[in-house]
């Protein structure tokens, strides 16, 4: 058959082939392993994920909302996309599993902090950082009581954010929170 002949294979970038790629990465992968090579495929497909690629999420005003689009069927992980508002902002908290997330579009500001206490609730949180990301920026966070943190749009335009998370979220997209006062009822990011 003549090279010119043979069919390339579809290189497009989506949400379902990210879906897939992680998959493969937390089947065959272990713990910390993993976790580094979800960083590395995010830090290579998010400026490959075209606009079109992703579904439309519509805020309220200094809000934002989130979307569970993939569950895992083996509950090793879920994907959520979050449309963030100018101004939106989360409460502090951290997660109950290993994460990663990459800034799709706009600029978002994380807020890092470090607990005194992870045994007692409110649990009292010292601010160490502030980190701004802008469209591209990939980083991973540890379970609670690593990775205490808020986040923040704190631009004039919208922002979207990928999340990969190492839990189930297909019941409650809350369960992957960590709330750093237990009267907290917002839904953190």
């Amino acid at each position: 058959m003549p090279r010119d002949e043979i069919l390339e294979l579809d290189k497009t970038v989506n949400l379902k082939t990210i879906a897939h790629e992680v998959s493969v990465l937390t089947s065959c992968l272990e713990g910390e392993q993993h976790l580094k090579a979800i960083k590395t495929l995010m830090q290579d497909r998010i400026s490959q994920l075209p606009a079109s690629a992703l579904p439309a999420l519509t805020p309220a005003c200094g809000a934002y909302c989130r979307d569970v689009f993939y569950c895992d069927p083996s509950g090793r992980f879920s994907m959520m996309l979050i449309a963030w508002a100018p101004d939106a902002v989360t409460p502090v908290h951290g997660h109950n599993a290993w994460g990663c997330v990459s800034v799709v579009k706009g600029d978002i500001t994380c807020d890092c902090y470090t607990i005194s206490d992870s045994v007692k609730s409110p649990y009292k949180a010292k601010h160490e950082k502030t980190i701004h990301a802008g469209a591209g920026a990939v980083t991973t966070v540890g379970a609670f009581p690593a990775g205490v943190h808020s986040l923040s749009n704190t631009s004039l335009a919208p922002a979207i954010t990928l999340h990969i998370y190492g839990m189930d979220l297909s019941k409650d997209a809350s369960d992957i929170n960590v709330f750093m006062d237990e009267n907290e009822q917002h839904p953190a990011a």
